[in-house]
């Protein structure tokens, strides 16, 4: 597996995420997060896992990203709750669970199983 430094820069947001789920009061809770990472180191070699992991991210970071993803999910909730019947796609997202962290909450009709 090779990343480039913007594939990279989307493995640190990530890591934000699964940072700030695991502290005591969350941003965000972001469980799909942690999968994707775990998944991620599996498939890394011992380099690559240093160059994603190894790299010691700031407290400041790791905050500034989860309350901009959870104004994001603020926006995208918004969105849905005003057009139930809408399709949303999110294009050049990386690595982003935008999806995962929201989906419970608005299901159309025609989604259930």
């Amino acid at each position: 597996m090779r990343l480039s430094d913007v594939s990279l820069t989307a493995v640190a947001t990530l890591r934000s995420q699964v940072i700030e789920s695991r502290k005591t009061n969350p941003v965000i809770i972001d469980p799909m997060a942690d999968l994707c990472l775990e998944r991620l180191a599996e498939l890394a070699s011992t380099e690559e896992r240093t160059r994603f992991f190894g790299r010691k991210l700031s407290p400041s970071l790791t905050r500034h990203l989860a309350l901009r993803a959870r104004k994001y999910d603020a926006s995208a909730n918004q969105f849905i709750a005003e057009n139930p019947a809408c399709l949303v796609l999110n294009l050049g997202c990386g690595f982003d669970t935008r999806y995962w962290r929201n989906r419970a909450k608005f299901r159309h009709p025609r989604w259930r199983r």
